[in-house]
């Protein structure tokens, strides 16, 4: 009687198993400058409709609050020096990409000399967004 509408849960998860190498080591800027954009594949989709997915990016056909989730690991895999990585959710609704309040994280890492080992460090973030249809 309050005017809700109640609504099944929309969901939507993806995955990157394989190494993304950066191509420059210059100190980057987001959302698009000297930086390296992590490839993805979707693994589970509640509503085709709704989430559209392809290129590296996630389409969403109906507006509403949605909560977006992501964690991802950066490692040095050469080297013996420190270095931060920045890790950001972009929005490019009309070509001209911007970056998501709120969703930039970073990790700090340092090569484990002698045994080969690459410092990993996680970056994480949750953000709700107002999103607007497609």
């Amino acid at each position: 009687d309050a005017g809700f509408l109640v609504r099944p849960n929309l969901y939507w998860f993806a995955t990157n198993t394989s190494s993304t190498v950066a191509s420059d080591d210059s100190d980057g800027a987001f959302p698009a400058t000297n930086t390296t954009k992590i490839a993805w594949t979707e693994e589970v989709c509640s509503h085709q409709s709704v989430f559209v997915f392809g290129s590296d990016t996630l389409r969403i056909d109906r507006a509403g609050l949605y909560k977006f989730t992501y964690n991802v690991t950066l490692g040095i895999n050469n080297g013996s020096n420190r270095t931060e990585g920045g890790v950001a959710i972009i929005k490019d609704p009309s070509g001209s990409p911007s970056v998501v309040d709120g969703s930039v994280t970073s990790t700090y890492n340092r090569f484990v000399e002698g045994g080969g080992l690459a410092s990993r460090g996680t970056a994480c973030a949750t953000v709700v967004i107002n999103v607007a249809a497609n």
